[in-house]
């Protein structure tokens, strides 16, 4: 089968739409699919031609870029005549190309993927009069398809409720590399890298070697983890303020803070004087031993369509505190390996000391049940699923 596929997400970014797009591009290789890629970067990627559009990123969110289709991409797409047309997070590109391809192949079949909840973000950064026209034409750009897939059931239900035909949305889920990311990355240099900073006393009862500054010392540090972008749409003013109040019960919990964007200089102002460890973004495996020195993951995002890094901190045997109502989120997680709670700053700060205070036997426990709850989502299930999605809609336009 041959493959086009047309995104503004590079898979050579570091976030979870760039992973899964990656994985996808990597099954339908190990599958024998041939593949082109339409979007903002050139090159090849697993397996898969990039053929790179020009673009503009947008204010309120600069990873994110807005392409333009040009006649290179144009004749790639024509001397590649594509068996599937699949356009994931069709915000310019793809309606450029959607209506070009409806000229150049009227017969090949279309179907799309939505990764980004754009128009949510354009309320939470102030450009809410935008929010009803970008679902107008979200709508008009994804009933072009034959079928919509969205990472989770949640999603589907925010498609539902502004349109969207529920008949035609269907589920692409993810997965995790379980070799990539599991506690035997747990690194207690790491640990004493990050509280020693601080003068906080640790003694790690799960690392290699242990961390201990005296033989009359027993106490366990925290180490509250978030991993992905630094901006405000992620809930961080409420995580950072649980933070604070969590320290005002115990001293030996410390803030790590994965990843880069728009709020980390105001995010270090807030932090001034207190433990927090700002890492920058990480990869492979500098990331993988982040989670595992950590002991729980804070992530209160409620705009998340799934939450790749929940996963990820799952398989590293970390438990989670997130939002009960967030959608995608919500159903990666258990009652047994996560606390959901509501955005009342007063329920965090009680699961950050809850989670921070349990004993070795009940750490370990949860720890077993959150890799187990982790290994439930494969990349190779998540891959077969878009695989059959494709194989649908070529037998629906037959």
């Amino acid at each position: 089968m041959k493959v086009a596929l047309i995104t503004e997400v590079s898979p050579l970014h570091v976030n979870g739409v760039s992973r899964a797009i990656s994985r996808l591009l990597e099954h339908l290789t190990a599958e024998g699919h041939q593949i082109l890629v339409i979007g903002p970067a050139g090159g090849e990627h697993n397996g898969a031609r990039l053929v790179a559009c020009p673009g503009i990123s947008l204010q309120f969110y600069p990873e994110l870029k807005l392409c333009f289709a040009t006649y290179t991409a144009l004749k790639a797409l024509v001397d590649f005549q594509p068996d599937i047309l699949h356009f994931a997070d069709p915000n310019l590109l793809g309606p450029q190309i959607i209506l070009a391809c409806e000229l150049l192949f009227p017969n090949v079949p279309k179907v799309s993927s939505y990764h980004t909840n754009i128009a949510q973000y354009a309320g939470q950064f102030g450009y809410g009069y935008l929010t009803n026209a970008i679902w107008h034409l979200l709508r008009l750009y994804h009933s072009r398809c034959s079928y919509v897939m969205c990472p989770s059931n949640g999603t589907k239900r925010l498609l539902v409720e502004h349109g969207f035909d529920s008949s035609k949305v269907l589920i692409w889920s993810r997965g995790v590399n379980l070799s990539s990311f599991n506690a035997l990355k747990r690194d207690s240099a790491l640990r004493r890298h990050w509280l020693q900073q601080f003068s906080i006393i640790d003694t790690d009862d799960e690392g290699d070697e242990g961390v201990s500054f005296s033989p009359d010392i027993s106490r366990r540090a925290t180490i509250l983890l978030y991993v992905g972008r630094l901006s405000w749409e992620k809930n961080l003013k409420i995580l950072v303020s649980a933070f604070l109040k969590a320290r005002q019960i115990d001293q030996s919990i410390v803030l790590v803070l994965v990843g880069d964007g728009p709020a980390r200089n105001e995010l270090e102002t807030l932090l001034k004087g207190h433990p927090a460890v700002f890492t920058g973004y990480l990869k492979g495996d500098a990331l993988a031993k982040a989670y595992a020195a950590a002991d729980v993951f804070g992530f209160l995002s409620k705009t998340e369509t799934f939450g790749q890094v929940v996963l990820e901190a799952l398989a590293s045997g970390l438990p989670v505190i997130g939002i009960k109502d967030a959608p995608g989120v919500s159903e990666i997680v258990t009652d047994e390996v996560a606390c959901l709670v509501n955005e009342e700053v007063s329920s965090i700060v009680d699961s950050i000391i809850e989670m921070g205070h349990l004993s070795g036997t009940k750490r370990k426990e949860i720890k077993k049940l959150c890799m187990q709850r982790a290994s439930q989502f494969t990349w190779d299930a998540a891959g077969r699923s878009v695989s059959e999605t494709y194989k649908l809609a070529i037998n629906k336009c037959n």
